[in-house]
């Protein structure tokens, strides 16, 4: 009898003692089932943060491309190019100053650069292949350079951020139009802008 109680006492304390490393796995197992609905939800909020910032911008560059082209823009490899001919920006000969009168395409590229603060506008000075020796500007490569700080100037004017513009004179190394009418020559001449995101 004293065997089967001692039996007994250590059959109960042992039962005591298993009991007890159950309630601590399932104490255990239930903190670690909340840490891990805790992290799927961290989870699921983290996708459906990331899912937002995509349709955002998705939507963002479906904006930017649509104003771009409404302007006039043509998609390229190094940006959105748009190519102002003498029709909507026309310098006087041998000239860097913009004339007196209103650009609506300045004005509305200035617009486009202000709504998508993002942007960086490298603007291209082309011109034909005449030859010019004036004083202040001894080739096509500083007209061409010099018009293109013209179109800078103006648009820093329009509050666009200048660290977002460059400016560069190409003179007549890139003609788009190879002939020697005075057609081409109006096509060579010519500001670029191209534009990219920073």
């Amino acid at each position: 009898e004293a065997e089967l109680t001692m039996t007994r006492e250590q059959a109960l304390q042992t039962k005591e003692k298993l009991e007890g490393q159950i309630a601590a796995a399932q104490a255990q197992i239930a903190e670690v089932e909340k840490t891990l609905a805790s992290e799927r939800e961290l989870a699921a909020q983290e996708m459906a943060a990331m899912q937002q910032d995509k349709r955002e911008s998705l939507a963002y560059v479906r904006a930017l491309l649509s104003d771009m082209s409404a302007l006039g823009g043509r998609k390229t490899d190094n940006g959105m190019l748009f190519n102002l001919g003498d029709e909507q920006l026309r310098f006087r000969i041998s000239s860097a100053k913009l004339p007196n009168r209103e650009f609506p395409i300045l004005d509305q590229l200035a617009g486009l650069l202000t709504k998508y603060p993002s942007l960086t506008a490298l603007i291209e000075g082309h011109t034909d292949n005449t030859p010019i020796a004036t004083f202040r500007f001894p080739s096509n490569w500083e007209l061409s350079s010099a018009r293109a700080i013209s179109i800078v100037k103006f648009l820093i004017s329009e509050g666009i951020d200048p660290d977002h513009l460059v400016a560069a004179g190409f003179g007549e190394h890139h003609p788009i139009d190879p002939g020697d009418s005075e057609a081409a020559f109006r096509r060579n001449r010519r500001i670029e802008l191209k534009l990219t995101s920073c």
